[in-house]
């Protein structure tokens, strides 16, 4: 059953990309049910929590999206072959302490209970910086993806949460790509997704599903302008995954998306499939302008572009639990903010080339306990 819905999304993609039709005409059609996952093994390290927040205290939780630009280490610098593949052209270098610092303190400053984090540089990176910058207060849940690099997407959890989980990988969808005449990966890292359940109901439906995304970057592809094909394949098939989420645990499934989309969060074609079934936080608590810049371009000769890149999007039963969105800003060494950058320069001196986005979310649908809310 999973593999031939994991034959119909890849079918269904390509139809998409070599029929050239609009993301409306694709979403009249009949959507396909994507495979739940492929199986992948679980780290065989299990995390057990040695204090639990008992569940009428959790009255909130703070979600988080970062592309940290690598946690400690850059991979180095690669250029693209023909082919398709990575050639590395320098080797590792341990990232800036001040930048490592950097990412650090925006951790800890918004302290979220959920984070997704982009461009973990390999998989056991992940969990060694839990234990060495967070004092190992999280669950770390990641597997190797397909980036060439090894730059992978991870989330981490608190530990004194009351919640199981359910991971999830995606990394194993393919689509017939049309630059390349062949199969291949649909996700160009992971789509790395936990299904989480309240510890007292480890059997009964998910409270939340949360899915962290990094979509393709702007490169360009022969045959695939700022890989844009690329891009909206991967977008149309995360729609069929949330659709294939929402047939399995109900219409009114709980759900975040969030991450680094690689495109304009509100004007790039590539997320209609999203818009048509999430929320971007921001629109809900009506962020407008710079206040909303997750990114910063400076690109040859031409002026700054600023933009929306990263999201986080949320089901339409949770806006009315949504208490506050925003972009986190870094600070100086007296807790100023600092103003966005106004040369490629002053961004390289960031911790990251993207800011966080942060969501703080009353959790009467998830707890409803903590505010004296009969549990059926």
């Amino acid at each position: 059953m999973r593999s031939s819905r994991f034959i119909k999304l890849a079918l269904a993609l390509s139809f998409l990309v070599s029929a050239q039709v609009s993301h409306a005409d694709v979403l009249k059609r009949k959507k396909p049910k994507p495979a739940a996952t492929a199986q992948l093994p679980l780290p065989t390290r299990v995390d057990t929590p040695t204090q639990v927040r008992p569940l009428e205290t959790v009255r909130e939780l703070t979600i988080m999206a970062y592309n940290v630009l690598n946690l400690k280490t850059h991979v180095g610098f690669f250029e693209r072959a023909p082919e398709g593949n990575f050639l590395r052209k320098s080797g590792p270098e341990d990232k800036p302490n001040y930048q490592v610092q950097g990412v650090v303190r925006a951790i800890k400053d918004v302290n979220p209970d959920i984070a997704i984090f982009a461009e973990i540089e390999g998989v056991e990176t992940l969990a060694e910086f839990n234990r060495q910058y967070l004092d190992g207060a999280y669950t770390t849940h990641i597997v190797r993806g397909n980036d060439g690099r090894g730059i992978e997407v991870g989330l981490i959890v608190k530990k004194d949460l009351p919640l199981t989980f359910t991971f999830e990988s995606y990394r194993d969808v393919t689509w017939q790509d049309p630059a390349i005449r062949r199969k291949q990966p649909l996700f160009s890292r992971d789509l790395p997704t936990l299904i989480i359940r309240r510890a007292n109901q480890p059997t009964g439906p998910p409270a939340l599903i949360v899915m962290g995304n990094h979509g393709k970057s702007k490169r360009n592809r022969s045959g695939d302008f700022e890989s844009t094909i690329w891009r909206t394949a991967q977008y149309v098939g995360m729609a069929s995954i949330i659709d294939d989420y929402r047939a399995r645990f109900g219409e009114d499934v709980p759900m975040i998306v969030g991450g680094d989309f690689n495109t304009d969060i509100t004007d790039g074609k590539e997320m209609g499939p999203i818009h048509e079934r999430l929320l971007d936080v921001f629109d809900i608590v009506g962020l407008t302008g710079q206040s909303r810049v997750t990114h910063s371009y400076f690109p040859p000769g031409g002026p700054v572009d600023y933009q929306q890149v990263d999201a986080i999007f949320i089901s339409e039963i949770l806006k009315p639990n949504v208490l506050s969105a925003s972009v986190y800003r870094y600070k100086d060494g007296n807790g100023n903010e600092l103003p966005l950058p106004r040369s490629f320069n002053e961004r390289q001196k960031n911790p990251s080339d993207h800011y966080p986005v942060v969501l703080k979310l009353k959790t009467s649908r998830i707890f409803p306990e903590a505010f004296g809310i009969p549990v059926p």
